[in-house]
């Protein structure tokens, strides 16, 4: 599946645009009749990027539409796979192996032309549905806007299988609050690790900044303050030690609260009981039925239907007959672990239970390399026979050297983090034969990102997809950031802009701008002389779509500005030598410490004429020195020529 084109009617500021989703077709949309021209061969490569990779970027200032565009692609194919949601008058073009589809309910298209000839274009239903989007947003959430937005919620999923077409990451939605758990991505980061350590083991690593040569694992635990109030009495909270609760009894309590136990009630003193037994499993080294029950804990939790019938039910009668301690292990008995899992399941759905029955299987719990290493700093090369084997009830902490993952920098992290979420969903996705697409969203993940890595973050991210990929990829960047665009052909590129009635019509001459309001989106692709692939970064950055009033930064411009403002009145007789002496001193700090040696020389001009004007005797004793130094170096260097 490729995306085509986009027509927005109306949808926040964008209002009547169509947007090229590909750079092999032209589209245009006008009067109910859509046009689509596919491209000459000498015009467009197939597979440029990467084979079966397509990139796309969409460029803009704050506030001119990128954002907006995704969402909206992201809200047609919401409303294409629900029935209780508004339907909108904007439309998404799509071609697939049996022609051009929409996506929307709504009749907006009366006729359609593909290479001048008349074609017809439906609508695809939801059952046909045949790919997958991912939005990857590590902001604060931008999505969600009003009541209207509700919808976002429901795609903030941590997981239905996959069966819901479209997914936020990272997840956000955390007791009905839009925030980030930061602690959980490190957790999923470390654990994701696990899976593609063998697929970074190539001769060109993915992370330069950090290549893992050795693991610690640990026990994990997880903090709660709720737990606490809950489990202990109040006369010993002020004696607990314990920096958290094992992973397990933490999975333990979140079902006692859905009252998942109901013999338990919810009589404090059982399950205080169930926490010290739990401790003592621990303490007395009983991993394999500290795996057993984390087996029984996540099917409780998982859906009935990925597990077979008598062994699901082994499980949940444990769970309704569960009162205390006495029971917490009757279930490992009964429990035939070769056929829990049902037939057909994917894979991804149950990775974690899998994991947990392999480790005890294969009695990985009586493994040297596990007992004689846990809690220790080891060599990756000397375990890496039981890598596979370690369960999620562990807490993984990667390093190099003496360098610990935990001690990367911001931008590190975030680079490390993105990278491994978007290839753990793809290997998922890669599982699943509904989908034979891919899109992916990038929407300014760039934020935070050294500006080396910026222009070095599509070559990496390319490495990493090649991998792994076996699907069709659409990759799209909403950026403002011209650093990775010296990568990517301008017709791989949306450029966005807002309407300015007092600027727009003369900047885009040949742009219509019937109805438009200030600030409204336009899209002004087509309008551009610039052509970012191969530019130099200096140069794109210098260009006036992106940089209108140059690249300085505002402040410095509005100091070097005040010298030029003072220079100004000086020449009209409007400031005094007196007005001169107050800011004498910054004036010569900012000539001194001007960078571009152009602009360093104009306000020394103008420098020299305030204080030629002034009669600033100082000044002409400073310069006589100055010209005397000058010509000193310039006989010293005649000297040695």
């Amino acid at each position: 599946m490729e995306l085509v084109y986009l027509w927005v009617e109306e949808y926040k500021n964008i209002h009547k645009q169509g947007f090229d989703f590909s750079p092999r077709f032209e589209c245009e949309f006008d009067n109910e009749i859509l046009t689509i021209n596919e491209k000459k061969e000498n015009e467009y490569i197939k597979d440029f990027f990467a084979k079966d990779i397509n990139v796309m970027a969409i460029v803009g200032k704050n506030g001119t539409g990128k954002s907006s565009l995704l969402k909206l692609i992201m809200r047609l194919i919401y409303i294409n796979q629900s029935t209780n949601e508004e339907s909108e008058k904007s439309f998404l073009i799509i071609h697939t192996s049996k022609g051009f589809h929409k996506i929307s309910k709504q009749d907006n298209i009366k006729e359609s032309k593909y290479n001048e000839n008349y074609i017809e274009i439906n609508s695809i239903n939801s059952e046909s549905i045949d790919f997958f989007t991912v939005h990857f947003n590590y902001m604060l959430d931008t999505l969600y806007d009003n009541k209207k937005d509700v919808w976002i919620k429901k795609i903030y999923h941590k997981t239905d299988a996959y069966k819901t077409p479209l997914l936020l990451e990272p997840y956000k939605n955390h007791d009905g609050k839009q925030q980030i758990n930061l602690d959980n991505i490190e957790y999923l980061n470390n654990q994701n690790m696990l899976k593609f350590y063998s697929k970074f083991d190539d001769n060109r690593q993915i992370f330069e900044f950090f290549k893992p040569n050795k693991i610690m694992f640990k026990i994990a635990t997880r903090e709660s303050i709720d737990i606490l109030k809950t489990v202990l009495p109040k006369e010993k909270k002020k004696n607990n030690n314990m920096k958290g609760y094992r992973l397990i009894f933490y999975k333990f309590i979140e079902l006692y609260n859905k009252k998942q136990f109901p013999k338990m009630g919810r009589n404090k003193e059982k399950l205080r009981s169930i926490y010290m037994y739990i401790q003592k499993l621990y303490k007395d080294e009983k991993y394999k039925y500290i795996a057993y029950l984390y087996i029984a804990l996540k099917v409780l939790s998982s859906r009935q239907k990925l597990f077979n019938k008598e062994d699901y039910e082994v499980i949940k009668n444990w769970a309704n007959q569960l009162e205390g301690r006495k029971e917490l292990l009757l279930f490992c008995e009964n429990l035939d672990l070769n056929t829990l899992i049902a037939k057909d399941t994917s894979v991804y759905e149950v990775r974690k239970i899998q994991i947990n029955i392999n480790f005890i299987q294969n009695k990985i719990y009586e493994h040297i390399n596990f007992t004689e290493n846990i809690n220790k700093v080891t060599n990756i090369s000397d375990i890496k026979d039981i890598l596979i084997f370690l369960p999620s009830w562990l807490d993984i902490e990667w390093f190099e050297n003496n360098k610990s993952i935990k001690s990367l920098s911001s931008g590190e992290k975030s680079f490390f983090t993105i990278i491994i979420n978007l290839m753990n969903h793809i290997q998922n996705i890669n599982d699943d034969d509904k989908y034979q697409t891919i899109n992916i969203f990038l929407d300014e993940i760039e934020q935070g990102f050294h500006p080396q890595w910026q222009k070095e973050y599509l070559d990496k991210l390319l490495f990493s997809l090649n991998k792994i990929n076996k699907k069709r990829i659409n990759l799209i960047f909403a950026s403002h950031s011209p650093f990775l665009l010296s990568d990517i052909p301008k017709q791989n590129i949306i450029f966005l802009d807002t309407y300015d009635k007092k600027k727009s019509e003369k900047k885009y001459p040949n742009l219509t701008f019937d109805d438009l309001k200030d600030g409204n989106c336009i899209n002004v692709t087509k309008e551009l002389d610039i052509k970012p692939f191969g530019a130099n970064i200096h140069n794109l950055l210098a260009h006036g779509f992106f940089m209108e009033d140059g690249l300085m930064g505002e402040f410095a411009l509005k100091k070097i500005q005040n010298i030029v403002d003072f220079y100004t009145k000086v020449k009209d007789g409007l400031e005094t030598e007196k007005e001169y002496k107050d800011v004498k001193k910054e004036f010569y700090f900012i000539r001194d410490n001007i960078g571009e040696e152009y602009i360093k020389g104009v306000i020394t001009n103008h420098i020299e004429f305030i204080e030629e004007k002034l009669e600033d005797e100082s000044f002409k004793e400073k310069r006589i020195k100055q010209l005397k130094k000058e010509l000193k170096e310039l006989g010293a260097k005649y000297d040695r020529d």
